[in-house]
């Protein structure tokens, strides 16, 4: 107990009883003495029992621990809500100043708030034409399109077959032209779900309808005659007007990929369709494990509880079984310690790869003295980036800041897991941006902690 009172002392820095998060008045002016004592007390204590093996009438022990009673109860439980309620609360910031001093500036430093520049931009009516013309870059890139009309659009124009879903609309950036160009684009996935109730067939399921196709990609800042976007990217197979050719298409890891499939089997897999008949193709990837023998087929019908794996003459010695497949699902499983953003984006590599992009957070809820958001979080960083390779799966985890000393520990317990960002292929480097849910908590923070007067 006097070792436990010792080490419990340390989490005064967390306590919420005062005006803000961690250590106060009440804390350090009644509660850290008494716990001081308490540390003595107990270890007094523990001497004094040892007596009762030579006599059992010895009275000190018995009165100390009437002591201890008393000092839990009225010492550490009533006496500081006394203080607190009718010494603190009237002079609150008489006596909580230096607390809340130390409050704004742990949890500027927990929610990197530190560093922030504070600009003033007057507003003024006297845009000129040479203003135009010097910000052109910038005018270029206004978007005149919404996400979610332009999901229904792209849905309307290019999902072309009922089984092909678009996903989230991302905003990117890439260099056309030779110049910066801001983007919106949204990846073809297939959804089996979605085929005709006839068609929805077990070998449909998972042995066919493997993998979406391509994705739409358009300016943010151009419209056609009729009025719906300009493609720089659209149709099966993709056809590009712009110089960003895209050589691997297929996507067999993404947002709406949840179920397992089975590739190189002797069933052909479906690609696209085009006109009024199907184009087909064999998988050609590292992604999944071979399930060509007889024992594991046997293993993954167990796992899926589906006898039909092990039943099929379709599977042969090169065949493979995919699953795990959901992108926001991997990085999870790899790495369970990390916390993921809730939106992830699509990258055209310059090799005509598409890459998914998610970033990773580490976290704690044991910053002292930082005020806690999103129940007891109280610190993060958004260390990681992580990209996920559409076609085969291929999860690599980049460091992104390396001033963290979360992420530090755990690339010394996982030495082989994490890569320095500098390693990031540079056409993927070019496309990693500020992560949404950072920001929100950022501002979120920064409504009340840009006022570091504790006033």
């Amino acid at each position: 107990l006097a070792f436990g009172t010792w080490i419990d002392i340390s989490e005064l820095v967390y306590s919420a009883r005062g005006v803000v998060f961690g250590a106060g008045y009440t804390d350090m002016s009644i509660i850290l003495p008494l716990k001081k004592l308490m540390v003595w007390v107990y270890f007094l204590e523990a001497i004094l029992i040892l007596f009762l093996i030579r006599s059992i009438s010895f009275k000190a022990p018995y009165l100390l621990i009437v002591f201890i009673i008393f000092m839990k109860f009225v010492g550490l439980g009533i006496l500081p809500n006394i203080i607190q309620n009718y010494v603190v609360a009237p002079n609150e910031l008489g006596k909580e100043r230096a607390y809340i001093e130390k409050n704004i500036s742990f949890t500027r430093e927990a929610y990197q708030l530190t560093n922030v520049n504070a600009l003033e931009f007057p507003a003024t009516a006297d845009l000129t034409n040479k203003d135009l013309e010097e910000n052109k870059i910038t005018i270029d890139n206004i978007r005149l399109w919404n996400q979610e009309p332009l999901k229904q659009t792209f849905s309307q124009l290019q999902e072309i077959r009922l089984y092909y879903e678009f996903g989230q609309v991302d905003v990117d950036r890439y260099r056309i032209n030779n110049q910066m160009q801001q983007v919106m684009l949204s990846p073809r996935e297939l959804d089996s779900s979605q085929l005709t109730q006839q068609a929805q067939t077990w070998i449909n399921q998972h042995l066919v309808y493997t993998h979406g196709y391509g994705l739409c990609m358009t300016p943010v800042n151009k419209v056609t005659r009729d009025g719906l976007p300009e493609f720089y990217i659209k149709d099966l197979p993709p056809v590009q007007n712009i110089n960003l050719p895209i050589t691997r298409p297929e996507i067999y890891f993404g947002e709406k990929s949840t179920d397992y499939v089975i590739v190189n089997t002797d069933q052909d897999e479906f690609d696209y369709p085009k006109g009024d008949t199907n184009i087909y193709t064999h998988y050609k990837g590292k992604g999944g494990i071979n399930i060509g023998s007889t024992f594991r087929q046997l293993i993954f019908s167990f796992k899926y509880s589906d006898f039909k794996i092990f039943l099929t003459s379709l599977i042969n010695n090169d065949s493979r079984i995919i699953y795990d497949r959901s992108i926001k699902l991997i990085p999870k499983k790899i790495a369970p310690f990390i916390a993921f953003d809730r939106d992830p984006y699509l990258i055209v590599s310059d090799e005509g790869r598409m890459v998914w992009m998610q970033d990773g957070y580490t976290f704690s809820s044991r910053f002292p003295y930082s005020e806690p958001i999103k129940g007891n979080i109280n610190y993060i960083r958004n260390s990681v980036k992580v990209t996920i390779d559409a076609y085969d799966g291929t999860t690599t985890f980049y460091i992104s800041d390396i001033n963290d000393p979360i992420i530090k520990t755990y690339q010394k317990i996982y030495p082989n897991l994490f890569q320095p960002i500098e390693n990031m292929p540079t056409s993927l480097r070019e496309h990693v941006r500020y992560p949404k849910d950072m920001f929100t908590i950022q501002a979120m923070m920064y409504s009340t902690y840009h006022m570091q007067d504790p006033q």
